[in-house]
């Protein structure tokens, strides 16, 4: 009887697993089709195999010779997964987990012949199916306790693993969509790390824009989150896009305790007015920091926009983080995409790490620079995008760069590289 062998299941969603159809013909050719389901999106991939003379495919080491990714990738069915629309066609969305503390449905199912998304949809409605089952992934592992955090004007979610601790903590926050992102924090506390994931506007009772948020408020968090009696002392942050411009910025107060910092995709200044000291930093009187007109703008054939970055010019570069103010302590995980169509990543590192060379503490800086990848750079094996950013002015949807393939290899190359950064840098063994 023909069956999908899933190993292990369930399994971390970080985790690499192996797929093997058995009991297939030899020379068979088949299609394996994965979707998952997330809120009211539907993520489709499929990808054509060849059945090797005992009747296996085995997605670890077989080509896939078409579909949505092309040779040997174990992980390849799930992280070429892609948004679709209701008519099946291409829908710009990123994959962006809600219930993290349940387990991820993904649905294999395999046919015969080799296959495109409408005989799929035909091969499936007339029941020639082959067999089937499911993939189950974990963002938390067990004894993993989430807690929500309602502290005064501080909200989000705090994820704890089991045991009193106190445990490396680190406070993780995302860009300039707003709202709160759980599954890297939820995945960080299933390595062993108190892991705070911060919102800070379009989220509960929090500003519903950015220039109406304080800076004051991530202060506040820093220190809350170092009160608590399972934290460690000397915490870390990491921050992804205007996340990553806030992070530096904070990290330049020495007496934050602050001991390492991961910037994903980050601006070497913060890009949009925030409430500091009564005023605006920075000032909008002084630097245009939403005029577009400087971009190079050109539209693809997804009615999406690839832009040269929302980095352009020199305008505001006399607004940038003075990094070098940072405790000798504190250490810099950049994370770099030389294809980011959001942040003129690869310049803006360059612009932070001479100020610090300048001052003798590049010692205290590394950064991993990854061609062809866009602008998120999130934990392994997920589904990936190249889209992912809506801009009113525009009506349109931003490309982020990248492609689906080497986005996934930075993801998994960086993710065991922050693992190990945060591990050495956070805590009671980094030198405060």
């Amino acid at each position: 009887m023909r069956s999908i062998e899933i190993t292990p299941n369930p399994s971390m969603m970080d985790e690499e697993i192996q797929i093997v159809i058995k009991n297939l013909y030899p020379g068979q050719h088949i299609t394996v089709y994965s979707q998952v389901q997330e809120r009211k999106t539907l993520f489709r991939s499929h990808a054509h195999f060849i059945v090797d003379l005992n009747g296996v495919v085995n997605l670890a080491s077989d080509n896939s010779f078409g579909g949505c990714y092309t040779g040997v990738s174990p992980m390849g069915i799930l992280w070429s997964l892609q948004p679709v629309n209701e008519k099946g066609g291409f829908k710009p969305a990123r994959y962006l987990p809600r219930k993290v503390m349940d387990p991820q449905e993904f649905v294999l199912r395999v046919y015969d012949g080799h296959l495109n998304m409408k005989e799929i949809d035909r091969y499936h409605k007339e029941g020639k199916l082959l067999t089937e089952d499911t993939v189950l992934r974990k963002f938390c592992s067990d004894g993993i306790m989430r807690h929500e955090v309602n502290h005064g004007r501080l909200r989000g979610v705090i994820f704890k693993p089991k045991g009193p601790g106190p445990f490396k903590g680190v406070i993780d926050m995302y860009g300039g969509n707003g709202g709160i992102v759980e599954f890297r924090a939820a995945l960080l506390a299933s390595h062993g790390f108190v892991a705070y994931t911060l919102p800070y506007f379009k989220y509960k009772d929090l500003p519903e824009d950015i220039p109406d948020v304080e800076i004051e408020y991530f202060i506040e968090a820093i220190q809350y989150f170092q009160t608590l009696d399972y934290v460690q002392p000397g915490i870390s942050l990491i921050g992804l896009s205007f996340g990553g411009g806030l992070i530096v910025f904070l990290s330049t107060m020495a007496n934050l305790g602050i001991t390492g910092v991961v910037p994903i995709g980050a601006p070497h200044y913060i890009q949009f007015p925030m409430k500091w000291k009564g005023g605006f930093y920075p000032d909008p009187q002084k630097c245009d920091l939403t005029d577009f007109d400087g971009c190079d703008f050109e539209p693809d054939e997804y009615g999406g926009i690839y832009g040269a970055s929302l980095i352009y010019g020199e305008s505001c570069d006399h607004y940038t983080t003075p990094i070098e103010k940072c405790s000798k302590s504190t250490k810099y995980l950049f994370i770099v995409g030389l294809q980011d169509g959001n942040i003129d990543a690869k310049r803006s590192f360059e612009v932070l790490n001479q100020r610090m060379i300048k001052h003798n503490k590049e010692n205290q800086v590394t950064a991993l620079v990854y061609p062809k990848t866009g602008h998120f750079v999130d934990p392994p094996h997920m589904p990936q995008t190249v889209f992912g950013l809506y801009f009113a002015q525009y009506d349109t949807i931003f490309r982020c760069g990248g492609t689906l393939q080497e986005n996934n290899a930075a993801c998994r190359h960086s993710w065991k590289a922050m693992l190990q950064f945060l591990n050495r840098n956070t805590g009671s063994s980094s030198k405060l």
